[in-house]
């Protein structure tokens, strides 16, 4: 009967089942903090050890310079003689020969049109021949003679081509004049007395925006006797 009584209806736990069961539960909540415990002093009595880690040293090499990036040197001093003057000139490695003579040298005679070698209008003449002074760098003329349209005077007077020009009005605006001539001289040179062809090839790369161009020929034509 006592039995019966303790004992709970079918489907329900007994009073003392229940009673063993929490027993078992609470040492085993017991023995797992225990062991939780144990795991957690075991982790924090583990000696620690500080490491600092140094990077190799990295080397960085430039790329190398390409066809696009041009290394600009410092300006140095050049030699060279300008209409029988002897000079000595600091020039820029881009600087142009028509630049030198006209900023450095105040030789303003020489002009400088499309600066692209196409117009004319700057040539002078490097030893002996004409030369497009606006396509030659300065430095290239270290050591040479030049002569410009200031340097064809002899004794205060014009040469004779350059007279046969203004008596002949061989010129309009005249901005392209001083190209005309140093070109025509240099033939002159070679060839005193051109034909009226000889004289219109050798011109064939001056440009004359005035349209001067017969009257030029024909003031060429009376120095060459022809």
């Amino acid at each position: 009967m006592a039995d019966n009584k303790e004992e709970l209806d079918i489907g329900r736990l007994s009073r003392r089942k229940f009673l063993k069961d929490a027993s078992i539960a609470v040492s085993g909540i017991t023995l797992g903090t225990m062991s939780i415990t144990a795991c957690t002093n075991a982790q924090a009595e583990t000696p620690t050890k500080t490491v600092t880690v140094t990077s190799p040293p990295v080397t960085v090499t430039s790329p190398p310079d390409t066809l696009l990036v041009e290394k600009v040197s410092e300006a140095n001093y050049i030699e060279i003689t300008v209409n029988g003057y002897k000079s000595k000139v600091l020039v820029t490695p881009e600087e142009t020969l028509a630049e030198m003579l006209r900023d450095k040298m105040n030789l303003t005679g020489t002009k400088v049109g499309c600066d692209r070698g196409t117009c004319g209008a700057c040539v002078v003449h490097v030893n002996g021949k004409p030369v497009l002074s606006c396509m030659m760098l300065a430095i290239e003329a270290n050591g040479a003679s030049v002569t410009t349209i200031e340097g064809l005077e002899e004794k205060g007077k014009l040469h004779p081509l350059q007279q046969a020009v203004y008596d002949h009005t061989g010129y309009q605006c005249g901005f392209c004049t001083p190209g005309l001539i140093m070109e025509a001289k240099a033939l002159l040179d070679e060839n005193p007395h051109p034909t009226q062809e000889e004289i219109k090839e050798a011109l064939g790369g001056h440009i004359c925006r005035c349209g001067a161009f017969y009257s030029f020929i024909e003031s060429v034509q009376m120095v060459g006797g022809n």
